[in-house]
């Protein structure tokens, strides 16, 4: 099915974003579930990744060390949820937990080379998929689309998922 709102005689999804209280976060939030949905189902099905597995390789990719609790505090995710991705991690050895050198109680995550060897390989499945949704958009679009997202970051402390 067709999903453009080109073609008026399949459903109009932008029908749902327009013209109400929310528009732009349902807008935001459907644009998500697309792309998550189809990356997320690739990487379960060649990898036996999920979505908190990927965003913990993801997240330690880009930041090399960190805690749990710092994982899902930039995710957006349940404390809970990220510990159970890392002790999965854990035991496919894509990510080690170390003692802190100053706080030996701190607890860093960091990608194995199996990990970063992971992210190599998921990294074609969330570029493919970049591209296809953002394919009508230019250069210049794309990092406008960025930066009025990375505006909103600013209040990223009163999101927080307890």
């Amino acid at each position: 099915m067709n999903f453009s709102a080109e073609n008026s005689t399949a459903l109009d999804v932008t029908s749902l974003c327009r013209d109400h209280a929310f528009a732009e976060a349902l807008t935001i939030c459907l644009w998500a579930n697309y792309w998550s949905h189809r990356t997320i189902t690739a990487t379960e099905n060649s990898f036996g990744l999920n979505r908190d597995d990927c965003n913990v390789l993801i997240t330690l990719w880009r930041y090399r060390q960190l805690t749990a609790s710092e994982i899902a505090q930039l995710n957006g995710r349940p404390k809970n949820s990220i510990g159970r991705a890392v002790k999965r991690l854990t035991e496919k050895k894509l990510a080690q937990i170390h003692a802190d050198k100053v706080d030996s109680r701190k607890k860093n995550l960091r990608l194995t080379a199996d990990g970063l060897a992971m992210m190599e390989r998921l990294k074609p499945i969330f570029i493919d998929r970049q591209e296809d949704m953002l394919s009508r958009l230019d250069k210049n679009q794309r990092k406008i689309v960025r930066d009025l997202l990375f505006k909103t970051f600013v209040d990223l402390p009163a999101w927080q998922v307890d």
